[in-house]
């Protein structure tokens, strides 16, 4: 399988790190000045099903928030890809079974209704679950850093020995200037297109051989 690499694709991968910073910076502000309130409301009183529910969601978005942040090495993308398995897996449960109980509830106790409405929530984690054990993460390394997910492993292996080769070319004849200068990531960027694959150093990794 063949994977091209322009400079619309490289500055998708900086727009994505800058919304998932974003996003994790606003959940962090958000519980820094809510955790007082979760204290009051929560922690203080008896705990019940419905506040353990909200505790869960809430901690399971701080987890998510935490996986935006991980540093993009091998290790980190595992991490952030088994945070992200185990979202999908699980993290509509806790919502669901809120929502069920509120109509239980509502309902004047009423099973039926109770039930209906938990196996109908019951779809996004199947799906997500079983939609996210045929992916893999994996570093993407070169002027952006980002974890990018894979559907089978050995592509992967295959975007990262082709994306080298071509950042190793980009790299060269960016740098090949008047003043010896070193290339910034624009630079870098420009050269990509003019890179066919599998111009560069051999590697001698078994999984990144040519």
């Amino acid at each position: 399988m063949s994977f091209d690499y322009d400079s619309e694709q490289l500055r998708s991968f900086q727009l994505s790190n800058y919304v998932g910073c974003s996003f994790a910076a606003l959940i962090i502000y958000e519980y820094s000045i809510t955790f007082g309130q979760e204290i009051e409301t929560i922690w203080k009183r008896k705990v019940t099903v419905a506040s353990g529910l909200v505790l869960v969601a809430r901690w399971m978005l701080l987890l998510l928030a935490a996986a935006c942040i991980l540093t993009p090495t091998a290790r980190g993308c595992t991490a952030a890809g088994n945070i992200v398995h185990v979202m999908f897996a699980v993290g509509y449960l806790p919502v669901n079974l809120f929502l069920s109980l509120r109509i239980f509830a509502l309902w004047g106790r009423n099973w039926t209704l109770f039930t209906i409405v938990f196996v109908l929530g019951l779809a996004p984690s199947l799906t997500n679950s079983l939609g996210a054990a045929d992916f893999t993460f994996a570093p993407f390394v070169g002027p952006v850093s980002a974890c990018l997910d894979f559907l089978k492993p050995v592509y992967a292996a295959n975007f990262n020995r082709n994306y080298t080769m071509r950042l190793y070319c980009a790299g060269r004849t960016a740098s090949a200037g008047p003043h010896g200068d070193q290339p910034d990531m624009d630079q870098v960027i420009s050269q990509m297109e003019g890179c066919a694959p599998g111009q560069g150093p051999r590697l001698n990794s078994g999984m990144y051989s040519t």
